[in-house]
């Protein structure tokens, strides 16, 4: 039994799934777009993607300037 979730690819025209990295699907199935239809619903997102967000949440601080 398959449980990833998948997905239509249009540009392609085959089903892809969409629980690993865009990078991934992309070496799997030989993908040369730049922009890919999909790649808001990878669920793995390149590492510096995750510092973003998780350092974008409501009171934390990112960079704190010294007077020095």
């Amino acid at each position: 039994m398959f449980d990833s979730p998948l997905e239509w690819c249009r540009v392609y025209r085959i089903w892809v799934a969409v629980d690993g990295s865009r990078a991934g699907c992309a070496l799997e199935h030989g993908c040369t777009t730049s922009r890919c239809p999909l790649e808001h619903l990878f669920t793995q997102k390149p590492p510096h993607a995750r510092d973003v967000a998780r350092a974008a949440k409501p009171g934390r601080v990112v960079f704190e300037e010294s007077d020095a």
